[in-house]
C-alpha cells in the first residue's frame, strides 16, 4: 500500500495518507451496518449516527491522552510537544475505552438499550 495517495495542490506539501482514507471507508461501512442492524432499537437512526461521531472524537482525545499518560517522560515537560498530535503518538486502549464510556453515557441519556446496542457493535 502507498502511504500517500496523492499531495494536495497549492497546499505546500499536504497529502492524503492512504491509512486515513482506509479509517474513514471503515468508519462509513460500520455506521452503515450498525444503523441496519438497529433499527428495532431506535426509531430515529440519526441517533446512531451522532453516538459515532461522539465516539469518534472520545476515541481519538482519549488514545491522545492514554499515549500521553504513557510516554509521559518522552514529553520532559513540554506543554504544547503533548498536544502536537500530527507528530503522531496514539494508543488503541485508550481510543476503544473512552469510546464504550462515551457511548454508554450517550445511549442511557436518550434512554436506549445498552446492552442490546452494544451487542450489535460486537460485530
Amino acid at each position: 500500500m502507498h502511504p500517500e495517495l496523492f499531495e494536495i495542490p497549492f497546499s505546500g506539501g499536504l497529502s492524503v495518507k492512504s491509512y486515513g482514507v482506509m479509517i474513514v471507508i471503515a468508519l462509513i461501512g460500520a455506521v452503515w451496518v450498525v444503523k441496519r442492524l438497529s433499527r428495532d432499537i431506535t426509531p430515529n437512526p440519526n441517533i446512531i449516527t451522532n453516538g459515532a461521531l461522539y465516539a469518534l472524537i472520545a476515541g481519538v482525545l482519549g488514545s491522545r491522552l492514554f499515549y500521553i499518560i504513557h510516554y509521559f517522560d518522552r514529553f520532559d515537560g513540554n506543554i504544547v510537544s503533548m498536544f502536537s498530535f500530527w507528530n503522531g503518538g496514539f494508543e488503541l486502549l485508550g481510543g476503544v475505552f473512552s469510546a464504550i464510556v462515551v457511548l454508554w453515557i450517550f445511549m442511557r441519556f436518550h434512554k436506549l438499550q445498552v446492552l442490546k446496542f452494544f451487542d450489535i457493535l460486537a460485530i
